[in-house]
């Protein structure tokens, strides 16, 4: 999902790619290697990758003037770092340079992000006014090792066809597995097991050790599971906070919302109301963009693992569920 103006202040460490508009599944790449100390000419190397992967993930870092910097995922402390010098007309093939500095962003590694009317940006130099970045992904149809195509820079070409970007939360999915659960009630027990069993795999809660605590019984483990006084619907945040692992209720999230905490690796627990009456209880284990639409990974108690819309998960899921609440979960 694009990423708008407001969002760019509020990412924190979420990854995000930055891809081009001119070349399709193309986006800025930054290899770091070597980088680890600042230097007057920078070092590294920045170009073009088709499909995104480690080194084409950055955090977006907001300055004190306003504008931002792009710190590498891959390489932490090194940030993209753009030299306009002698850039003062416009080129078919750009000009100045563009690579890697390690340390904090100085002048050459800030840049303003100019927001476009079609929701993507330009960014303009803070060192080298009316210089923006500029990505030429000629060639570039397949992932390489070392990249490929050209990542300079542009004189005067605020919205310019090589120099529009969007700007796109990177994929993001977490190591969670999901419990069948055991009966046909307990899916806010399977939930709640399985966060305890992904924040530490000797937990010693089950899905009946759960169901027990929260019914105030001890034979939901025996023969008793199936009948009615074990097997019944219940709450998500009480069983999340039963096995020490609740933090927060709150309504839909937004996928900045879930991306985050993606990002800090917790699951989100999340409620579905059926059209008919009813609610089902899963997780969230991640999300991400293929084809310009925005997924998220659902691990589904009873219907397992599936990788859905996120309009069809919020709308529609499994034919007629409407996502209600999420449960931020914590360690």
């Amino acid at each position: 999902m694009p990423l708008s103006a407001a969002d760019l202040a509020n990412l924190g460490n979420t990854p995000i790619t930055i891809r081009s508009t001119a070349f399709a599944n193309v986006y800025v790449r930054l290899d770091g290697s070597g980088v680890t100390a600042a230097t007057d000419q920078g070092g590294g190397t920045v170009n073009c990758q088709y499909n995104a992967a480690s080194y084409e993930r950055f955090r977006v870092r907001p300055q004190s003037d306003g504008s931002y910097a792009f710190e590498s995922v891959a390489f932490p402390n090194v940030v993209l770092r753009m030299d306009g010098s002698g850039v003062s007309t416009q080129t078919d093939n750009g000009g100045g340079k563009v690579n890697c500095q390690y340390g904090s962003p100085g002048p050459y590694e800030r840049f303003h992000a100019s927001p476009q009317p079609d929701g993507t940006f330009s960014f303009e130099s803070m060192a080298f006014p009316k210089v923006f970045l500029r990505l030429n992904g000629t060639g570039v149809t397949a992932t390489s090792g070392a990249g490929g195509g050209t990542v300079n820079c542009q004189f005067a070409a605020d919205g310019g066809t090589y120099e529009k970007f969007v700007l796109a939360l990177a994929d993001q999915r977490l190591d969670f597995q999901i419990q069948r659960q055991q009966q046909t009630q307990w899916c806010w027990a399977a939930t709640s097991a399985s966060v305890a069993a992904y924040f530490d795999a000797a937990t010693p809660w089950t899905q009946c050790t759960v169901v027990n605590g929260e019914m105030g019984r001890n034979d939901c483990c025996g023969a008793a599971a199936s009948t009615g006084v074990c097997n019944q619907p219940w709450y998500l945040d009480r069983a999340l906070q039963r096995v020490g692992h609740f933090n927060q209720i709150m309504g839909p999230m937004t996928t900045l919302q879930l991306g985050t905490e993606l990002t800090n690796a917790l699951p989100v627990g999340a409620r579905v109301g059926w059209s008919g009456g009813g609610g089902h209880f899963m997780a969230l284990r991640g999300r991400f963009v293929s084809n310009a639409v925005e997924y998220v990974s659902v691990a589904d108690p009873w219907y397992g693992d599936s990788d859905v819309t996120d309009d069809v998960f919020r709308t529609r899921y499994q034919g007629s569920g409407t996502w209600t609440h999420s449960y931020k979960t914590k360690r």
